[in-house]
């Protein structure tokens, strides 16, 4: 088990908040957690509200993992964004 960044283990958070789970590892995968396009849409949305980042619905739905919507998130992230201060 892999330990995860302080961006990973936020949005892991959310997802074991949103789909009512307990924390999901890296490579877990939104769909076998239970992901419906209603979760999507609230953990998309929590990732603008929260860090800033304009995130299309579609970067969750087709990202494989949680690492790799992560690094999704950190890609669309403004160049000097301060995400891990959004966090705390």
């Amino acid at each position: 088990m892999a330990s995860k960044s302080p961006l990973q283990q936020w949005v892991a958070d959310v997802w074991a908040t949103t789909l009512k789970i307990s924390e999901p590892e890296l490579d877990d995968d939104f769909y076998a957690l239970g992901g419906t396009s209603l979760a999507a849409v609230r953990i998309v949305f929590v990732v603008r509200d929260r860090l800033g980042v304009e995130l299309p619905l579609r970067a969750l739905l087709d990202s494989a993992d949680l690492a790799a919507f992560c690094a999704e998130i950190d890609r669309r992230a403004e160049p000097g964004a301060a995400l891990l201060e959004r966090l705390a």
